[in-house]
């Protein structure tokens, strides 16, 4: 009965506690993984506004020249796009579509137009899309609306990867499962979790040899005689065979005649009293 209790008292204990521990390690994991995500976002937002930047810079005579000469500049800017091994610089037209690329390709199969879509709706203009690619790339996408006319060109992206994020959250996951795993034993140790849970140990080691020996006893054996201290009565023995006195009459009569015959010591009666008939009336 103690045993039983002390048993589901520490379960619901462990349980408790290891719950805590993954609530605060997921809360931990998730606002890392957010941060990193803000991280990349706002670097490529600030690219967004150096641009911005420079194309205001750009002006002409009247507002459609000045729509070309930004128009040209973009174009210029993805030509030229220093970091292409770490984004993807594209233009958009007013559809979404891939007028330029970094890459020189319409980038196809590592675009979606979630991002184009939010910025769309946005009040910045901004939109933002994490998703994985045809090749199974997990990768982020920004878009931004150009704030000036520049002719078909009316929204700016970039797409980098997040491969490297994602090893690194694999990284601080683990860290974290080593760190809550440390916590909950060092818990355990001060509260006296630990010293419960050994001596339930020592008291399940101190039950379970009776019970293996309470299961090991033979069987009573069916059909086997009650022993009430009386003694047995030996049968009788079949078949034994029983005394016949007719041989001995048979010879009492043959002396009978003989001593009437021949007397009683006659030679005929020391002949007779060697003979077997008269063993048999002996």
């Amino acid at each position: 009965m103690r045993s039983g209790i002390t048993h589901r008292w520490l379960r619901g204990s462990l349980f408790l506690t290891v719950l805590l521990v993954l609530l605060v390690e997921s809360m931990f994991v998730y606002n890392f993984s957010r941060s990193y995500y803000n991280s990349v976002q706002q670097t490529m937002m600030r690219r967004f506004s150096s641009i911005n930047g420079q194309l205001k810079m750009y002006t002409g005579d009247t507002a459609q020249k000045t729509a070309a000469n930004r128009s040209v500049a973009l174009r210029r800017m993805v030509e030229q796009f220093a970091d292409k091994d770490k984004y993807e610089f594209m233009l958009l037209d007013g559809y979404g579509g891939v007028i330029a690329s970094s890459s020189g390709t319409g980038a196809d199969g590592i675009v979606v137009q979630d991002d184009f879509n939010k910025a769309q709706d946005a009040p910045d203009g901004v939109g933002v899309a994490i998703y994985r690619t045809a090749s199974g790339e997990t990768v982020m996408a920004v878009c931004s609306l150009v704030p000036y006319a520049a002719e078909d060109v009316a929204a700016m992206r970039l797409v980098t990867s997040l491969t490297l994020v994602g090893q690194q959250l694999k990284r601080t996951a683990v860290v974290a499962l080593i760190m809550g795993t440390a916590v909950l034993a060092f818990t355990m140790w001060r509260s006296g979790t630990i010293d419960q849970l050994l001596n339930f140990r020592q008291e399940l080691h101190t039950w379970t040899p009776e019970t293996s020996q309470s299961q090991t006893e033979e069987p009573a054996q069916l059909g086997k005689p009650v022993e009430d201290g009386r003694p047995s009565a030996q049968p009788e023995i079949l078949g034994k065979p029983m005394d016949d006195d007719k041989p001995k009459q048979q010879a009492s009569l043959a002396k009978a005649l003989n001593d009437l015959l021949f007397g009683a010591g006659g030679p005929a009666a020391e002949k007779y009293k060697n003979s077997p008939l008269a063993d048999q009336t002996k």
